[in-house]
């Protein structure tokens, strides 16, 4: 599917039960908003990291307004999240499932 730009609306970070964080963006473009999330049991600095580099920022506060780019499946879920203006993409565990 071709790729669309969408703006970061909020972020998303919390703590699950048995000691897993999880992760996400609200994604908003014309009206439209699509929310994804991330549970993360290990790597979580690596992930967090990609979706900083994604949004083009070194502070996580700073992600709300940014653009993205997106991919869906042909469902319309989101299968993978990637910079603006580069090829840094982050693959949405599960998307081809």
């Amino acid at each position: 599917m071709p790729t669309e730009n969408m703006r970061i609306q909020s972020t998303i970070l919390g703590y699950q039960a048995y000691a897993s964080l999880s992760v996400g963006l609200v994604l908003e473009r014309g009206g439209e908003r699509q929310t994804f999330s991330l549970l993360i049991t290990v790597n979580f600095p690596v992930v967090l990291r990609q979706l900083l580099l994604i949004g083009g920022v070194s502070d996580w506060s700073h992600m709300k307004g940014q653009w993205v780019r997106v991919e869906r499946d042909e469902a319309g879920n989101l299968k993978r999240i990637g910079h603006i203006g580069n090829e840094d993409w982050l693959e949405i565990p599960g998307a081809d499932q």
